[in-house]
C-alpha cells in the first residue's frame, strides 16, 4: 500500500479528474526518477485521491474529508488564477525579504521548493505581510514588469495566484545572462530561478541564461530572445498537451533561428524538481546545449 500522504503538497494542487506524475519514493522494484506513480482526484467524491505505481504495481488512496476540496471550490481552475494589469505597477509595500522572519505556511513553501535566501535575496522574492509569496518578473533589460503573489495559507478561498502586470509585459520573464549563449525556456518562475542556480553554483554565472513562458503557449516574442542560441525547451512534460506544446515550441523556433533548438527527454519532469548536478546533467545531454 502507497503512503499517499507523502505526497499532500502535489495532492493540495489537483482539482477533481485531474492526474499528476511524481516519482514513486521508496518504491519496492527500486529507485524511480521516471515519476511511474499516477495520483489522482477522483471525479465522483473529490476528497478522495487514488495513486497507482506502473513501476511496483503497489496502489494507495487518501480520503482527506476537507471540505475544502468539494466540487465547488476545486471544478476549474479559474478560481486559483486573478490576474490584473495596469499601466503603473508598484510592489506591495513592507515586504519581508528574510525566511527566517516568514510565517510557517511561507517557510513550507521554500522548503518543497528548494528555495534558499541567497536565491530569494537574488531574485527579489519576498513574503507579504498577510503570508502571500511576491514573485516579481522582470525582462530581458531587467524592466520591472509585475509580479505574482502566491497564496500559500490554507483553508482559505483566496485565488492560488494573483498576477499583477504592467502594460509593458510580454507573457515572459528573464533570469541570468541575457547575452549568454545558451537560454532554457521553462514554464514557471521558479524552474527558472533553478537553472540559473545550478550553474552558478557550478561557476558558470554568464553562461546562461533561463526564461519563464509562464504557461505552455508559444510566446513569439520570446522565441525571438533566443534566435541563433543554443535552445533547450524544458516544460514540465506532466501532459501530453505539455510534450506537445515543447515540440510546437522548438518547430517554431528551428523556423525562426540557425541556433540548436532541442526539447528535453519526456520522461523529465520541470527543473525545480530537480538537485542543481541533475539540472546540468540534464541539459547537457541534449545535442543543443554548448555550456
Amino acid at each position: 500500500m502507497i503512503d499517499l500522504k507523502r505526497y499532500n503538497s502535489e495532492i493540495d494542487d489537483l482539482t477533481p479528474g485531474e492526474t499528476i506524475r511524481v516519482n514513486h519514493q521508496a518504491c519496492s522494484a527500486g529507485e524511480d526518477t521516471r515519476r511511474r506513480l499516477y495520483i489522482t482526484r477522483t471525479h465522483g467524491d473529490s476528497s478522495k485521491v487514488i495513486g497507482y505505481c506502473h513501476n511496483c504495481t503497489s496502489s494507495g488512496v487518501l480520503s482527506s474529508g476537507y471540505a475544502q476540496y468539494r466540487d465547488d471550490l476545486l471544478m476549474s481552475k479559474r478560481h486559483n488564477v486573478s490576474t490584473q494589469v495596469s499601466d503603473k505597477v508598484v510592489p506591495p509595500t513592507n515586504l519581508i525579504h528574510l525566511l527566517s522572519h516568514w510565517d510557517i505556511y511561507g517557510r513550507s513553501w521554500a522548503m518543497v521548493n528548494k528555495i534558499t535566501q541567497p536565491m530569494l535575496t537574488v531574485n527579489s522574492i519576498a513574503q507579504t505581510p498577510e503570508g502571500k509569496i511576491y514573485i516579481p518578473r522582470y525582462d530581458e533589460s531587467g524592466f520591472f514588469t509585475g509580479y505574482q503573489l502566491r497564496n500559500v495559507q490554507p483553508n482559505n478561498r483566496q485565488p492560488k495566484y494573483t498576477t499583477i502586470l504592467s502594460d509593458r509585459d510580454r507573457g515572459y520573464s528573464v533570469f541570468g545572462n541575457i547575452a549568454a549563449n545558451n537560454v532554457v525556456i521553462v514554464e514557471d518562475t521558479i524552474s527558472a530561478i533553478h537553472i540559473v542556480d545550478a550553474y552558478t553554483r557550478n561557476g558558470y554565472v554568464d553562461k546562461v541564461c533561463a526564461i519563464a513562458n509562464h504557461g505552455t503557449r508559444t510566446n513569439v516574442q520570446l522565441l525571438e530572445l533566443c534566435i541563433n542560441k543554443s535552445t533547450v525547451v524544458w516544460l514540465d512534460n506532466d501532459a501530453p498537451s505539455v510534450v506537445q506544446s515543447a515540440q510546437k515550441m522548438a518547430r517554431t523556433l528551428k523556423l525562426m533561428s540557425d541556433g540548436g533548438v532541442e526539447v528535453v527527454r519526456e520522461d523529465y519532469s520541470d527543473p525545480k524538481h530537480y538537485n542543481p548536478r541533475a539540472i546540468i546533467d540534464i541539459l547537457e545531454e541534449t545535442n543543443a546545449w554548448t555550456a
